[in-house]
């Protein structure tokens, strides 16, 4: 009996597996977490013909768009991501769709060389008890430093030497949460330099 209900599990197991398989919607994900952006991009197209699942197929695809863009900065993959974020209707997401269409919005803003609002984007989802796993917010604190690093460079002196100050601060936070946050080490030595504080970077 027991050996007949382990090949009914397997069964049951192979069957949903085989499933996944010829959904375009979970095919596209798993190939954008593979880094295979343009495969990833090919399914997510062919989700968009499935009731139901355009919005989420514009999804993977405009962050698979974005990924390839920071790889080949290939200006039509910048385009063709913006289109995509733009035709979206977040209200249609769930709580985690939602988190990975601001984080899209937030890598097109800082893009398109908007690092203060990119800056402002990408704050919004840090909130310590949000829905970022470690190595997801650990790349979202460097984008948001990185982005308020960049928009430094426009200021004054003295506005300078406040945005190195939040930086700092929000460094500071994030290490008492993660210690081994590579992230969060980097730019809190960023930030004392460029306060002027040689010795504490």
């Amino acid at each position: 009996m027991r050996v007949v209900w382990a090949v009914m599990l397997l069964a049951i197991a192979s069957a949903a597996q085989a499933a996944d398989e010829r959904d375009p919607l979970v095919r596209a994900r798993s190939l954008y977490n593979q880094r295979k952006f343009e495969a990833a991009i090919t399914a997510a197209d062919q989700a968009r013909q499935v009731p139901g699942r355009t919005d989420s197929a514009d999804l993977v695809a405009a962050r698979a768009l974005l990924e390839r863009y920071r790889e080949q900065s290939e200006a039509g993959d910048l385009g063709h991501a913006r289109t995509r974020l733009g035709r979206i209707d977040p209200q249609r997401f769930g709580a985690r769709e939602r988190l990975e269409y601001i984080v899209g919005l937030g890598e097109t803003l800082y893009f398109e060389n908007s690092y203060g609002a990119a800056a402002n984007v990408f704050a919004s989802v840090l909130s310590p008890t949000g829905l970022l796993v470690a190595t997801e917010r650990e790349r979202v604190i460097d984008w948001w430093a990185s982005a308020l690093d960049r928009d430094a460079a426009s200021r004054t002196a003295l506005e300078r030497r406040d945005v190195y100050e939040r930086v700092r601060l929000r460094m500071t936070e994030e290490l008492g949460l993660a210690p081994s946050s590579v992230a969060a080490s980097y730019w809190l030595s960023i930030a004392a330099r460029g306060e002027g504080d040689l010795q504490g970077a």
